[in-house]
């Protein structure tokens, strides 16, 4: 490769880039092509006889040992990827969601703290599914007609759990939850 530039800086960087690297020992580095012609046949002399005295490090098999179980790894990286692949766009236990939209709906969400023995009552994630669209329309319906969005700040929240899964609770409460813009 050849690599020109006008500025003597420029080939200094790239030239100490490639030493770095530990490509040194195959560059030439020429300021000035009148002054260092010389100078510059010495050293292609220096790495090419040097390439020459060098005994082969690896001999063929081992070089193909080595290509092969770098393919092996390659291969098992693969299945490993395909396999979270699989996970992510398949559904999550229990619903029929993508397991990467479920991940990435509790993700845009502030965590919550919550005690160990309130676990329990939190509901299937597939039952949370079936209705999500409606609990964001009541929520948003909520924080309308109250500012805030957290219901244990208000009164309703007293209302028997029973009585809020009741139809008639459910009945009055679609009609008015349907007329909420989206």
């Amino acid at each position: 490769m050849l690599f020109v530039c006008e500025k003597r800086a420029a080939l200094d960087v790239v030239f100490n880039r490639l030493k770095a690297v530990g490509l040194g020992s195959m560059c030439a580095l020429v300021h000035d092509s009148q002054e260092n012609k010389r100078d510059f046949i010495k050293e292609l002399e220096q790495i090419y006889s040097g390439w020459a005295d060098l005994p082969p490090r690896l001999t063929e098999s081992q070089i193909d040992g080595q290509r092969r179980a770098v393919l092996e790894r390659i291969e098992s990286v693969t299945r490993d990827v395909r396999l979270l692949v699989r996970s992510m766009t398949g559904p999550a236990a229990g619903t029929t969601t993508a397991l990467h939209d479920v991940l990435e709906e509790a993700l845009s969400h502030p965590p919550v703290a919550l005690a160990e023995e309130l676990r329990p009552l939190l509901p299937d994630l597939g039952d949370w599914l079936a209705v999500r669209d409606d609990t964001r329309r009541a929520l948003d319906g909520f924080r309308r007609m109250t500012g805030s969005a957290t219901l244990s700040s208000r009164p309703e929240r007293l209302i028997a759990p029973a009585q809020w899964a009741s139809a008639g609770l459910r009945g009055d409460l679609m009609p008015v939850l349907e007329g909420l813009p989206t």
